[in-house]
């Protein structure tokens, strides 16, 4: 199946009138196409479900300082530098925030569970609060 459409891909005569640079981007393009159509992208890794919009907000603030400062020259690095680690310490404390209100819903909700003799969710709140992965 993949050789089969990379073949239909890579036409022949085409190919023999680009240069060599074009030539090997050509056949990178649509080799990456291909295998990516029968691979399938790679999966990302699944978000921390405590973090909130806000905390991935300011992430993506983070990132785009980070940008800048590589790109940056030495005059301008420094200013960003500074910037870079109070929105490092932001973040931090964002995430902290995040994770004790999360810890606190989670031992309220196993709270209510146990008050009502429910042991299913009682168990699948502790097994969350122990960071144990379990079947929903």
């Amino acid at each position: 199946m993949f050789s089969a459409g990379l073949k239909k891909s890579l036409n022949q005569e085409r190919m023999s009138e680009l240069n060599p640079s074009e030539h090997w981007t050509v056949i990178k393009e649509t080799m990456l196409a291909k295998s990516e159509g029968v691979l399938g992208t790679s999966q990302k890794r699944q978000p921390k479900e405590w973090i909130t919009e806000e905390t991935w907000n300011v992430k993506k603030v983070r990132k785009d300082i980070k940008q800048k400062i590589n790109n940056a020259e030495d005059t301008t690095r420094t200013t960003l530098l500074t910037e870079y680690s109070e929105i490092n310490k932001c973040i931090k404390r964002y995430a902290r925030r995040d994770k004790r209100s999360w810890v606190d819903k989670l031992a309220h909700k196993a709270q209510l569970a146990a008050e009502t003799n429910n042991s299913r969710q009682l168990y699948q709140n502790t097994k969350r609060l122990a960071g144990k992965p379990f079947k929903m």
